[in-house]
């Protein structure tokens, strides 16, 4: 997933080429999910596989309108791949069980002929202000620890708790402040390891930037309320 999914990490084009040199050693498929591609900040480029290697037949690139048009419903993407062979398998396995709705083809076909990328460009900068305000507002929280992301809408915030399941449905079930509470997702199931990821949790920079402060007050709250009543 590049950028990535829970990270925001962007792979850069050495560590990509990388990646393919492992996947020629060992004859294996190389599969690049580029759904966040053109949310990448700090004057980095969006770099998709295929301008690394356009022509390799072991990489298939998976695409997705849901993330840069905000379509998570309708259920849009794409599979990309010059390896003949491969696509025919695809093609019959979709046509046998998988369908997009009409009305959402001519729907996504209608965006992609006449959104421009000014649309694109907008809509990234806004992420990048989120995920600033987000990334300064954790910073006065104590023992909080929060990497400043590259890519995508996502976080990984370490916690100072042990159990970060726990704490995420505290704050769900026990937690108001102001009439609000903030969900965050557990991040230890995003780990082939699930021991790993213990104490941390991803969050979403999808809100507007007051929202965002809004819900850091909560979890701030949240920690200090968490640490009286379970130590």
């Amino acid at each position: 997933c590049n950028p990535n999914n829970p990270t925001g990490t962007v792979y850069t084009r050495k560590e990509i080429e990388t990646l393919l040199n492992i996947c020629e050693e060992h004859n294996l498929f190389l599969l690049s999910d580029e759904a966040y591609r053109e949310f990448v900040y700090d004057d980095l480029e969006p770099l998709s596989i295929l301008n690394v290697a356009p022509n390799n037949p072991r990489v298939v690139v998976l695409d997705s309108l849901s993330k840069r048009f905000s379509l998570c419903g309708a259920r849009l993407g794409c599979l990309i791949s010059t390896n003949e062979e491969f696509m025919a398998r695809v093609l019959c396995f979709a046509q046998a069980r998988l369908s997009v709705s009409t009305l959402e083809q001519f729907a996504a076909a209608y965006m992609m002929e006449r959104i421009s990328q000014d649309f694109i460009i907008a809509v990234r900068e806004e992420y990048q202000k989120r995920r600033d305000t987000l990334s300064d507002a954790l910073q006065s929280i104590p023992g909080v620890f929060a990497r400043r992301t590259q890519g995508a809408f996502y976080m990984i915030i370490r916690l100072p708790v042990n159990d970060a399941d726990a704490f995420a449905a505290y704050m769900l079930e026990e937690v108001s402040f102001k009439g609000a509470t903030t969900f965050v997702a557990p991040a230890s199931g995003f780990y082939l390891d699930n021991s790993r990821g213990k104490n941390e949790v991803r969050a979403a920079y999808v809100l507007e930037q007051a929202d965002i402060i809004n819900a850091v007050e909560v979890l701030e709250y949240a920690l200090k309320q968490f640490k009286s009543s379970h130590g």
